[in-house]
């Protein structure tokens, strides 16, 4: 493999490892989530899992929703670096 495929292989990698690491740290600093939670009438519900929720204001469900989002594009950022680097890493069968 050449050297430069080997250089841009290893920054896919690190990507992957960082960006995945950021989405471990942003989700576990969330308080519930707002993607299982719901709107109903106004009042602005979060789920804390095993059925349980916990009503909340509009700016913390809002914040909260933004960060779970972050998450899932960190997930998604990692995963396509991830499979990148998986193909620019095999071996080329003539």
């Amino acid at each position: 493999m050449p050297i430069a495929r080997k250089t841009l292989v290893i920054f896919l990698v690190i990507g992957f490892a960082s960006l995945w690491a950021a989405a471990i740290i942003t989700y576990s600093k969330l308080e519930g989530s707002a993607f299982r939670g719901h709107v109903r009438e106004g009042t602005y519900t979060l789920s804390l899992g095993h059925g349980r929720y916990q009503q909340t204001t509009r700016e913390r469900f809002e914040a909260i929703r933004h960060k779970e989002r972050l998450t899932f594009i960190y997930m998604a950022a990692a995963g396509v670096s991830w499979l990148g680097a998986a193909f620019l890493s095999r071996k080329r069968q003539s």
